[in-house]
């Protein structure tokens, strides 16, 4: 008899640009290493989100400009299949 695996879905952390830079202050006190090890986080998160920043800076941005997807926004991306054709 076979095994029947269950896969289970994860959905996507969302993390606030306090939350992020909170983050990125902890890896500039206690290495990235240690700081996503404390957070829960991948390294190459942490890593993200400091060359993000660093983008943010260099162009002169105040705020951080995160973007989040919406069933309007995701709608219009080219290669999302269509539920129904005309």
């Amino acid at each position: 008899m076979a095994k029947q695996m269950q896969q289970t879905k994860t959905t996507r952390r969302r993390h606030s640009p306090e939350y992020r830079a909170e983050a990125l202050g902890l890896a500039d006190r206690v290495g990235v290493t240690d700081a996503a090890k404390q957070l829960g986080l991948h390294e190459s998160q942490i890593y993200s989100w400091r060359a993000q920043a660093r983008l943010r800076q260099d162009r002169g941005e105040a705020e951080p400009k995160w973007r989040s997807r919406t069933p309007a926004s995701s709608a219009s991306w080219p290669n999302r299949p269509r539920s129904s054709r005309s």
